[in-house]
């Protein structure tokens, strides 16, 4: 069975720059997503969060059941090399990009129109 993993990068993220529309329109998706695809959603890792985002979510976390708790990992790898085996779970360290912990130095990743080019 397929699951989805979520990766939410908020390097340089500030409390000033959260768009309460955007969390209302993810939470509605994510719903939905549950509603009509149960067991699709696997695991959400949050890369380089800022303190107060890990800090919040070490307050809430024990308001959401175990197996929330345990699909939920706020990773900062370039900090803690050892967060990267959260990314390992699911791509080789050499198609890993630096940013996560990895060995792959393109970044942003090339578009998906850039793979056929020229053949």
């Amino acid at each position: 069975l397929t699951k989805l993993l979520r990766i939410t990068d908020l390097t340089d993220y500030a409390l000033k720059d959260v768009n309460l529309e955007y969390l209302k329109r993810h939470s509605a998706a994510t719903k939905a997503l549950e509603d009509h695809y149960p067991g699709l959603l696997g695991s959400s890792i949050v890369n380089n969060p800022p303190t107060w985002c890990n800090a919040t979510w070490k307050v809430i976390k024990h308001l959401f059941p175990k197996r929330v708790q345990e699909r939920v990992a706020f990773v900062s790898p370039n900090k803690n090399p050892k967060d990267a085996k959260c990314f390992l779970k699911y791509v080789v360290r050499e198609n890993l990009w630096e940013k996560f912990g990895g060995n792959n130095p393109e970044w942003p990743p090339a578009s998906p129109s850039q793979l056929w080019k020229g053949k």
